[in-house]
Parts: C-alpha cells; structure tokens; sequence
C-alpha cells in the first residue's frame, strides 16, 4: 500500500510576500511515525497566486513541484478555520444577553478550543482580536474554493483530501513528537529548504510539527486530543485545535494577548 502524504502547512496572509511570517509547507510521508521521510525539500513563501487560480488541493503542494498526489493526503493547518459562533451570530444581528469582564472568557472573541486550550495552559491567537483573519480567511479560502466538506466536527474532505486545524506551540511540548522533529529537521530534504529571510527558519520548523499532527492524525489519530464531549454543533461551526494528547503547558508559550 503506497503510503499516505502528510503535509503540515504554516499559513502566512494574503500578502506575506515580504512579511516576516510566510506560508511554509512541508511533506511528509510514510507507513508509521518511524517510517516518516520528508519528501521534498520544504517550501517557504506565499501561496496566494496558487490558491487564486486553483481549484484543487493540490494547490497547497504545487510549489514543491510535486506530481498531483495519487493518494490520500492529509493536511494539517495552522490558522484558524473557523470564528467565534457568538461572534457570527453578532455580524448577523444578535448580541449576547452578557459578556464576561474577563477578556479570556469572551466568547466574541476566542472559539471554545480555544478557551479550552487557555484552561490548559495554551495561549493561541484569535482571529478576532489578534490580527490574523487574513491567515484564517486564507484557510477558509482554500476550503471552500477547493471544495472540501465537513465529514465530521473539524475534519474536512475533499476527494482523497483531508484537512484539519492544528496549532505548532503545543505541538512542541509533546513528547512524542519531539523526537520525530528532531530527526527529521536533520534530514538531506529538509536541511535542502527553500525559504530565505526574516524568520523562515521558524515558518519552516512550524511546518514540520504540522507535518507531524497531520501524521499522527493519519497513523495513530487516538493519541490526538480532539473535540470529544464537546458540543457538537458547537465544534461544527466554529472548529477545532487537534493537537497531541501529551502536550504540555510551558512559561514560554510564546503566545499573548492584551486586554
């Protein structure tokens, strides 16, 4: 059976031509989380000309120059796919009765993930208030326009596509990836990449923990903390964060929020 394509992608605005952080797109593939090879080199740069005129997931892939995958491909993206369902039910003209004074506790402005992740210690952005709807709507974007459905809360598919949200800060604390990273970052592929500039390094290595989310959803998805007990519909509408089970918080989450 010929394996199936991991690609972790690190998505950048629309237009991230000079800016500091830029789509970056890793692939993976292999058989077990042993076996996991990078394919190509790792691309760094901005995919807005590839979305704008494709209509197929490949788009996401086409500056590896890779053939038009034959196989099941997962990808794992690092933007959120989805808003705050208070806040969508705000834009079409219905306020909430109350809003909490805590501003981690607003539902306009974070997704239950996301408030989820905050009791765990994370700090992920929201889309509302941390100035990366240009990321998400680049994500969405590429959902829509390539035709991906929602199959199940959080998991879009289109033909042989599957595409989730992850998020590369926790990844770094799990233990069972780390060694996996750190194998393959040393990789003839991988030290081969081709992005240049203000923090690429970081935009690529963000993209191989991606990589490896979308791996482990592929290869061994019960070790993923996924939306289980969560309010379905709830999850339908605003998304998910899949992440290692065994991530752990740390002082250095690198993500912050002012009030």
């Amino acid at each position: 059976m010929t394996p199936t394509l991991f690609v972790g992608w690190d998505v950048g605005a629309w237009n991230c031509d000079r800016g500091k952080s830029r789509d970056a797109v890793c692939v993976l593939e292999g058989s077990s989380l042993e076996a996991l090879t990078v394919v190509c080199p790792p691309w760094r740069g901005n995919l807005r000309q590839q979305l704008v005129e494709s209509c197929r997931a490949s788009a996401v892939v086409a500056p590896s120059n890779l053939p038009e995958p034959s196989r099941p491909v997962v990808v794992a993206m690092d933007t959120p796919l989805g808003w705050p369902a208070a806040f969508s039910r705000l834009l079409s003209g219905s306020p909430l009765a109350a809003v909490p004074e805590e501003a981690d506790r607003n539902p306009y402005l974070f997704r239950q993930c996301e408030l989820t992740l905050f009791e765990r210690g994370f700090r992920p952005l929201s889309a509302v208030r941390d100035l990366i709807g240009s990321q998400a709507s680049k994500g969405l974007h590429y959902l829509r326009k390539m035709g991906f459905q929602q199959v199940a809360p959080a998991v879009w598919q289109t033909e042989s596509w599957t595409a989730i949200e992850t998020y590369p800060s926790p990844a770094r604390t799990s233990p069972l990836l780390q060694e996996h990273h750190a194998r393959l970052r040393q990789s003839e592929p991988f030290l081969r990449k081709a992005g240049v500039g203000k923090n690429a390094e970081a935009d690529l290595l963000d993209a191989l923990w991606c990589a490896l989310v979308a791996a482990l959803w592929g290869l061994d998805r019960g070790r993923l903390a996924g939306p289980d007990g969560a309010d379905e519909l709830l999850v339908s509408q605003e998304g998910w964060i899949w992440l290692p089970a065994d991530c752990t918080p740390t002082e250095a989450d690198e993500e912050t929020h002012d009030d």
